[in-house]
């Protein structure tokens, strides 16, 4: 795994009390450190699958987004475009499209459905198996489980569909449909910001988890 992958997970030092409950329902193991007096988490090991955060009965862990960030950006008036994830509506049930009402009136400048760019992925699944028939095929819009693979099981990687995921097809969709974004290389220069409520949703245009 690439050693720029940002933390996503973090302890919070004066509420743990080293139970290593987090190290009994992690699936990897090797990301947590218990031989001190507090937990510790290494980074590039950690797949970002959020298990430790749900154990932790001692809130001493949680997930790192740039939450902040984005509300400031949106308080300047940045111009940004929001790729709005289809578990939000779980997480907010019968409340989504408020959230996207709520980003409008704070002034983002469009929101797109990333359920449009699952379809895409769908799609993409579908040829990728007609045209080469491969025995597996493992879908990748986790990145929880991409990043597992990558790390502990690199045999798999073959059978990992070679297809974007749902939030990638939709940026460039976005892309497409806003002519602003075409060229844009990174989070310098790319106004575009996630919105779901999964722990492992990084990239070049952000991360928010859902302000419910």
């Amino acid at each position: 795994m690439s050693a720029q992958i940002k933390p996503v997970i973090k302890v919070i030092e004066d509420r743990c009390v080293n139970c290593h409950v987090c190290i009994s329902v992690c699936p990897v193991k090797y990301c947590i450190d218990g031989s001190g007096d507090k937990v510790a988490i290494n980074h590039e090991l950690c797949i970002g699958c959020g298990a430790c955060i749900r154990a932790c009965t001692h809130k001493a862990r949680e997930g790192v987004d740039d939450l902040d960030a984005f509300l400031s950006g949106l308080g300047r008036g940045e111009k940004m475009i929001a790729v709005v994830a289809p578990a939000v509506a779980a997480r907010l049930p019968g409340k989504a499209l408020r959230l996207n009402g709520w980003l409008k009136s704070r002034g983002m400048a469009a929101i797109f459905d990333v359920a449009f760019g699952a379809e895409l992925t769908v799609e993409s699944y579908l040829k990728h198996i007609k045209a080469k028939g491969p025995p597996l095929v493992i879908a990748q819009p986790c990145p929880a489980i991409v990043s597992y693979i990558e790390t502990f099981q690199p045999e798999l990687l073959p059978y990992l569909a070679p297809a974007d995921s749902p939030m990638l097809h939709t940026i460039k969709a976005a892309r497409e449909f806003r002519p602003e974004l075409r060229g844009a290389q990174d989070s310098r220069d790319l106004p575009l910001r996630g919105q779901a409520p999964r722990i492992r949703r990084h990239g070049p245009w952000g991360l928010q988890r859902d302000p419910g």
